[in-house]
């Protein structure tokens, strides 16, 4: 799972002008943007109540202490989510995964974008 994200970092980093990344031991989780930090998620999860996301506890963490959003790229579906890290922080549970702390949160807490790759 965690190298599956990792690749869809690579795949966005080659299509959006960035000034960085986040990574960890595994590899990079995050690319880094004048107004946002994005992350890449497989797929949605979703249960009967509930449609649950994941991300890296530290970049929800950059986003908030740098005062920009959380963007999360959807691989499955190509769709972009724009969240509030202030609101991901206030209603996530916390999990680990490959000895990263990963925060999981339900997608209401967040915004489609009409954002597309090109």
């Amino acid at each position: 799972m965690v190298i599956c994200l990792v690749k869809i970092i690579e795949k966005l980093s080659q299509k959006i002008k960035h000034r960085g990344f986040l990574k960890d031991e595994v590899g990079r989780f995050a690319i880094v943007t004048s107004n946002c930090i994005i992350v890449g998620r497989s797929y949605i999860f979703d249960t009967q109540s509930r449609r649950i996301v994941s991300c890296h506890k530290r970049a929800v963490f950059a986003a908030a202490n740098r005062d920009k959003f959380l963007i999360m790229y959807i691989d499955k579906t190509g769709d972009f989510w724009r969240f509030d890290p202030k609101d991901i922080i206030e209603n996530h549970w916390e999990n680990e995964r490959n000895k990263a702390k990963m925060l999981n949160f339900d997608i209401k807490f967040g915004e489609k974008m009409d954002w597309r790759l090109p």
